[in-house]
């Protein structure tokens, strides 16, 4: 029988500190007094093998930390194994849980947390650098840091189970600095989705509040008056529905991301619709804020959308030819590849001060409008803040700043020519075709 009691059984270093919220976000279910039918769920055929997900703990001064968490069932109880470091290294955290979890689903738990106790005193991975460890339980363990860590945090297969319009209200809404937040009845996809958003954000970061699970008890942060991006599981669902206080405060900015149903809808559309039968264009609300509900989709460039629209069915149409890699580093490429063509000169503008209305000026009409209200954004002013410290100038967003000059360089070598939606098209048709005679 499995309880919502919480207890540490094995903690390495013996003096970690023991984060009192820690257990919530390892188990984000399992404190909800609303709800008591999630203990028995996890119990069946289809989450009887490990669930992997990510959390953020982030203190009072605004410093992360990240949390990597599995989750088991072990001798009849529900188990999590967590590891906090302040490193955003996915990959390598979950090959260190994933071997320690199959440690103690076979029974060798002391093996377990040997394992543990050897990998810990070693040094990690330096980018493109591998490293190999031997230890007495599992033989030699090899950890390997990619060079551009951004790209192995994309989890290319939840993102395309998304549609294409999805994807593209959900990373306008992002831009636009709304309040989003995402809900599924899964924690790996959930947290996986949410933190490939952030990678898709690249040379900018996300500078509001950021939880990828938010535990049943702490959902009153969703009434938060600043931008934030949070994730919580379908059964806290409940509280955007009956808590007073939430709903009588101003919602218009908020966004509601149904990972499981593929929708993204006003806080508004999504009470007047429980049922999940229809989908955002079908709803008439008498509302007066609903007419500039997905206003920011507008703002984003036609042209931007049309290039996102087309590799993105071009990445589907060849999804099945294409590693896990190969997508990963297209979708980073494709998103980055927007504020590649909307910010490569911003260096030119950039002295003491960075000149916003030169720089916007600058640009053909359709960009300059986009750019009018995306420099005006916390993103892009923390963006500029960073490039104007002396101290991390030369070494923050390099791989940005390499691809600007590439891109630089190639379009002074080309005729003068505008960015149009049919010249989008017809560069979008030539990498099909091309695609295409190459499978």
């Amino acid at each position: 029988q499995i309880t919502t009691v919480t207890s540490v059984r094995f903690k390495y270093p013996l003096d970690a500190n023991d984060e009192l919220s820690l257990k919530y976000f390892c188990f984000p279910d399992q404190h909800d007094t609303n709800n008591n039918q999630n203990i028995n769920s996890y119990l069946s055929p289809i989450k009887s093998k490990p669930e992997y997900f990510r959390f953020t703990l982030t203190d009072m001064c605004g410093i992360r930390q990240h949390g990597y968490c599995s989750r088991f069932i072990h001798k009849g109880i529900l188990n999590a194994l967590c590891i906090i470091s302040p490193y955003d290294m996915i990959d390598l955290y979950e090959k260190i849980l994933s071997t320690a979890t199959q440690l103690f689903i076979s029974y060798k738990d002391e093996d377990a947390k040997l394992f543990l106790e050897e990998i810990y005193p070693h040094r990690l991975p330096n980018r493109g650098d591998t490293i190999h460890i031997h230890t007495t339980t599992v033989g030699l363990f090899t950890l390997k840091c990619e060079y551009d860590r951004r790209k192995q945090l994309i989890d290319s297969v939840t993102l395309l189970s998304l549609s294409t319009d999805t994807i593209i209200k959900i990373f306008s809404s992002i831009l636009y600095e709304q309040k989003l937040i995402f809900i599924s009845n899964e924690l790996g996809p959930l947290t996986r989705l949410i933190n490939t958003f952030i990678c898709l954000l690249y040379p900018f970061s996300w500078p509001h509040t950021y939880i990828p699970i938010l535990p049943a008890l702490m959902l009153d942060i969703i009434q938060a008056p600043t931008p934030y991006i949070i994730g919580i599981l379908r059964s806290c669902e409940h509280y955007l529905f009956r808590n007073d206080e939430f709903l009588s405060q101003d919602n218009s900015d908020i966004r509601i991301v149904d990972i499981d149903h593929d929708r993204i809808r006003t806080l508004n559309d999504y009470l007047l619709n429980e049922s999940y039968r229809n989908t955002i264009d079908n709803i008439n609300i008498n509302n007066n804020n609903n007419n500039n509900s997905f206003l920011q989709i507008q703002i984003l460039p036609k042209i931007f959308k049309i290039e996102l629209k087309q590799e993105i069915s071009l990445l589907r149409k060849n999804k099945l030819n294409l590693s896990i890699d190969e997508c990963q580093q297209r979708l980073q490429n494709l998103f980055m590849s927007i504020f590649i063509q909307s910010c490569y000169n911003y260096k030119d503008y950039l002295k003491q001060t960075f000149n916003i209305d030169q720089f916007v000026q600058s640009k053909q009409h359709t960009i300059e409008l986009f750019l009018e209200w995306f420099t005006r954004t916390q993103i892009f002013e923390l963006f500029i803040r960073k490039k104007l410290d002396s101290n991390i100038q030369n070494t923050f967003a390099i791989t940005f700043d390499l691809a600007c000059e590439k891109y630089r360089r190639t379009i002074k070598k080309q005729p003068s020519q505008r960015i149009t939606v049919k010249s989008v098209k017809r560069k979008a048709a030539i990498r099909s075709n091309k695609q295409d005679n190459r499978s």
